[in-house]
């Protein structure tokens, strides 16, 4: 737990240099595939890595949301692991969608591959957002997902991000983000929550 004179929060995610399972050390963190809800915050930017599990559309505490609403640019940030060459982003909005307004692309150094304008004329949730590109000269290692909250009212939820190439695709195995509703969340809803009102 990490303690202030004016707040006090815990974790929202975690990697160590090696662990134990199963009888042997592992000396890196296995990709997410498909996460559960609970092991996260809710709503929290961790909630957007692995697989989707957001099985309907609404304000469910298993999808990113960030602070407040409608209060203009946001952006939700992932990693991947291994980076691989790509042509195709899909966002899987789940709440709200319509908001999305760019992706950046970064290679394993840091270093801009694209920056793509988007224009997100999703209506209905959940959906997934498509978005193409050129194929990336060298591998991507993480996407920045752009998003202006002011463009559709409520909290614009997203749930997974999948980065797609000719031989290869993965879901993000870290995440963070410009804001996130989940350290006004995690002492009202414990993690195990899987929905939640606000």
């Amino acid at each position: 737990e990490l303690v202030g004179p004016s707040g006090r929060g815990w974790a929202v995610s975690a990697r160590a240099s090696s662990f134990y399972e199963s009888g042997k050390f592992v000396v890196s963190s296995p990709p997410v595939t498909r996460k559960r809800c609970w092991d996260y915050p809710s709503w929290s930017p961790m909630q957007a890595t692995g697989a989707p599990d957001t099985e309907r559309a609404g304000d469910q505490t298993s999808a990113w949301a960030s602070l407040e609403t409608d209060k203009g640019l946001e952006w939700l940030e992932l990693d991947y692991a291994p980076a691989l060459v790509a042509n195709q982003v899909r966002i899987r909005e789940t709440y709200n969608p319509g908001a999305v307004t760019g992706v950046v692309l970064f290679d394993e150094q840091g270093k801009v591959l694209a920056d793509i304008p988007v224009k997100d004329t999703s209506k209905q949730a959940p959906t997934f957002l498509v978005v193409e590109f050129p194929l990336t000269p060298r591998p991507v290692a993480r996407v920045k997902v752009a998003l202006n909250t002011s463009l559709v009212p409520g909290w614009n939820e997203i749930d997974a991000v999948e980065l797609v190439g000719p031989k290869a695709r993965g879901w993000a195995t870290h995440a963070r983000a410009s804001s996130s509703y989940a350290f006004k969340s995690i002492e009202a809803f414990p993690a195990t929550t899987s929905t939640g009102s606000r």
